[in-house]
């Protein structure tokens, strides 16, 4: 019975530690939303153009430490999969979870508008278009002209890549379960 406790408190303690990354991650995104707010109404009243562009100081950082969180509630979700659920009945959520999402096929128009992880790359979109708008307020086109709204929207590319990766988490918690399948395999 000692062994059947430990397992319970180790998968309370695992979800305890899912539960907590979500609710950084959702305040990383609170957090991220309303100071990119301001940071562009603070730009809409000033004269530079670059003033758009400091959010991306904001959005890129955060992304990040989003993908962080999202990986480690990916890992740790797959070590329920392989070391918990199968050992006690009735502990199925994650496995039944992976099943039902693995299951599912989704369409563009479901990854539009039921995805959660968009909200860097749209605000990162806003930003720039904000910036290339303004930007070419009064000014010819010429090499140099393209060369200052090319650059920035690399920084709209990277935002893109890390969107991509926050998005992946059912990809990457099925990456997660085979890694931990063949650590457990070893042992």
């Amino acid at each position: 019975m000692k062994a059947h406790d430990n397992i319970i408190k180790e998968y309370e303690d695992i979800r305890g530690e899912i539960k907590q990354k979500i609710e950084l991650h959702n305040s990383l995104i609170m957090f991220m939303i309303t100071t990119v707010v301001a940071v562009l109404a603070f730009a809409v009243q000033g004269d530079n153009s670059i003033l758009y562009l400091l959010p991306f100081g904001i959005i890129i950082p955060t992304s990040m430490r989003i993908t962080y969180y999202r990986t480690a509630m990916a890992k740790l979700s797959a070590y329920i999969i392989v070391y918990i659920e199968n050992k006690i009945k009735g502990l199925n959520w994650e496995t039944r979870n992976n099943k039902l999402i693995n299951s599912v096929h989704n369409n563009i128009y479901d990854n539009l508008t039921i995805s959660q992880y968009y909200e860097g790359m749209i605000l990162s979109l806003i930003c720039y278009l904000l910036y290339f708008f303004d930007y070419f307020k009064g000014k010819e086109v010429n090499l140099q002209t393209i060369m200052h709204v090319f650059v920035p929207f690399l920084l709209v590319l990277w935002e893109i890549v890390i969107t991509k990766r926050i998005a992946s988490f059912d990809k990457e918690r099925n990456t997660w379960i085979s890694k931990w399948k063949n650590l457990r395999d070893r042992e």
